[in-house]
C-alpha cells in the first residue's frame, strides 16, 4: 500500500507506516495547511477514502489530534 499526499507547492512528507499486532493499524501522515481565502485546507490522504459530507470527530489531547470518521 502506497501512502499518498498532494502538494500545492508546499513541502509535504510521508511518514513510515507503523504496524500493530492487534486489529488496528496506525498510519501517520504529515500535511501542510494551505490557506484559501479565510479557510485553512488540509489534504486528506486518498487511503482514507473520505468524501465531502462525511462526519468527522476531532479528539484533542494537548498537542495530539485524533480524527475519526463517524459515518460508515
Amino acid at each position: 500500500m502506497k501512502q499518498k499526499t498532494k502538494s500545492v507547492g508546499l513541502l509535504v512528507k510521508n511518514m513510515q507506516q507503523n504496524t500493530s499486532d492487534d486489529t488496528t493499524v496506525t498510519t501517520n501522515y504529515i500535511s501542510t495547511l494551505v490557506q484559501k481565502g479565510d479557510d485553512l485546507i488540509m489534504d486528506i490522504p486518498d487511503y482514507l477514502d473520505w468524501s465531502p459530507g462525511d462526519v468527522l470527530q476531532w479528539d484533542i489531547n494537548d498537542s495530539v489530534i485524533t480524527i475519526t470518521k463517524l459515518n460508515d
